[in-house]
């Protein structure tokens, strides 16, 4: 059976998310707030919903239709026509079971489509209702872990289902930081019949709140049937601080170099994560937030140096960094000036 460890489930969800997007092309002068991913979720026969998030609140909209140059109708945030979020939940609902559809996304005036043609999704065939339905219930906090999540989007997919996976659904939380969802109505991957919830299968849930930040939970279905577990949301680690500080120039070729970060890492991924251009031979040290280099011998001289912190950087409780963290700098030239009198 197969199984997802805790301690690398931000990785498994992110992929699961990121492999199962279709890339973003912008044909519109970007607003400035731009896409940033989307994916499609809840296909049925009769459905399929569109996520994204952007840089900053803008409203969104989905256009879409049954030919490539005839996307003439239009669907709306589930919240309502006139939503300005950081997080975009658009549904397209009264479709036929089996057809394929093709959309576009417009949001914050920016219209996104699979470089330069529309993006398409494929309706699966219509199932048998299954009742009684099970439902799915969890809530999603705010980084103090008090305040409700209102407008977060919860990713839920069960992995193992007879040896594959099942579709991925996606809800908005409501005001009270809530969501649920019908677990019986998770198709297979394929679409064609639906997902069997078995207790011991694994479940991989993603909380997403854009600039509010992410959580990961992985869980069975037998335990998220009793009780999905909370998830409060959080930004990755980040880099705070540099010595040399980026585009430094004349640093000394005995210095080390210090890489501070927002919160205390994990010693083995963070000082994994470090590397030098040119490569330098030298020991990497890992206390609580702060990350020494030091170089087994002297820089060269007059030489720019890049470093990158990659974005495999994680902290202690195994959150990766959002993104890679690079700064450059110059170290000094210490060739002595000609004596004039020569």
């Amino acid at each position: 059976m197969y199984r997802v460890t805790r301690n690398r489930l931000w990785r498994v969800v992110m992929t699961m998310i990121l492999t199962t997007s279709l890339t973003m092309g912008l044909t519109a002068a970007p607003s400035a707030a731009a896409v940033v991913t989307h994916q499609v979720t809840n296909i049925g026969d009769k459905s399929f919903t569109v996520t994204w998030f952007s840089a900053a609140a803008e409203v969104g909209q989905v256009n879409w239709g049954t030919a490539e140059e005839t996307l003439d109708q239009t669907a709306y945030d589930d919240r309502g026509e006139a939503t300005s979020d950081d997080t975009h939940h658009v549904t397209v609902s009264g479709l036929t079971a089996g057809n394929t559809y093709y959309f576009e996304i417009v949001s914050g005036g920016a219209t996104c489509d699979d470089g330069g043609s529309p993006f398409s999704v494929t309706t699966g065939p219509t199932l048998g209702f299954v009742l009684p339905m099970t439902l799915i219930t969890g809530t999603v906090y705010l980084s103090d872990g008090v305040t409700a999540a209102e407008g977060a989007i919860v990713y839920l997919q069960i992995t193992g289902t007879g040896g594959g996976d099942s579709q991925v659904f996606s809800k908005l939380t409501d005001a009270s930081g809530d969501w649920t969802m019908p677990i019986d109505a998770l198709r297979n991957a394929d679409l064609q019949a639906y997902s069997p919830d078995i207790d011991d299968d694994q479940m991989l849930l993603s909380a997403q709140g854009a600039a509010d930040g992410s959580d990961s939970q992985v869980t069975t279905v037998g335990t998220a049937k009793a009780a999905a577990p909370n998830m409060v949301l959080s930004l990755g680690p980040t880099v705070t601080d540099t010595v040399p500080a980026s585009d430094a120039t004349d640093v000394a070729v005995d210095a080390d170099i210090v890489v501070t970060f927002s919160t205390n890492m994990d010693e083995t991924a963070t000082e994994a994560a470090f590397s030098i251009d040119p490569v330098v031979a030298g020991t990497r040290t890992l206390v609580d937030d702060t990350l020494t280099f030091n170089p087994t011998a002297d820089l060269a001289t007059d030489t720019v140096y890049t470093v990158t912190i990659a974005d495999t950087a994680e902290d202690t409780g195994d959150k990766p960094m959002t993104a890679p963290h690079v700064f450059s700098f110059s170290t000094e030239d210490t060739i002595a000036p000609p004596d004039p009198a020569d």
